[in-house]
């Protein structure tokens, strides 16, 4: 497969698709910074309109999560939740990427959203609660860290709020 995808660049070097293979690949080899990069040539390609999807923003915002740089894995997983305002999980990667990155206000209308895609998930409840108690409203924070430990499957515990 890697010989193809050599050869499908020697013939068409500035390929999107060829891009998005490769980016693929990395990506389900968690290499994170070379898939990174690999979207990053799609998204500069001028005829790359029918790879900009939902998916891929996705991906590369999980690149950026993985690199450890959570203000861009938001904004990457913004752009997916545009081509994927149904998605859960576009919308519980935005929320975890921007508690990581501190931005606390902006995700309860995200938060509000994914509540209504899967009403009774302990994680939606669990980071209300974290951005409510670094908001310094803790009884907010305590209704929804109430909320969470009563939606919690058995066997998992929920890490304390600092």
């Amino acid at each position: 497969a890697q010989r193809a995808i050599n050869e499908l660049f020697v013939l068409y070097p500035d390929y999107p698709g060829a891009w998005k293979l490769l980016g693929d690949i990395f990506y389900q080899q968690q290499q994170w910074k070379e898939a990174m990069n690999c979207y990053q040539k799609i998204f500069q390609a001028q005829n790359s309109q029918e790879l900009n999807s939902g998916e891929l923003w996705q991906k590369y915002g999980d690149c950026f999560f993985h690199l450890r740089r959570f203000s861009h894995a938001y904004k990457a997983y913004q752009k997916a939740i545009c081509y994927l305002p149904e998605n859960y999980y576009c919308y519980m990667s935005l929320c975890l990427a921007g508690l990581q990155a501190g931005f606390y206000d902006e995700l309860k209308p995200f938060l509000a959203k994914a509540l209504v895609l899967h009403p009774r998930p302990f994680q939606i409840h669990y980071f209300y609660a974290i951005c409510y108690h670094k908001e310094n409203n803790q009884e907010k924070s305590d209704y929804h860290w109430q909320r969470a430990v009563q939606l919690l499957p058995s066997g998992i515990t929920l890490p304390e709020i600092k």
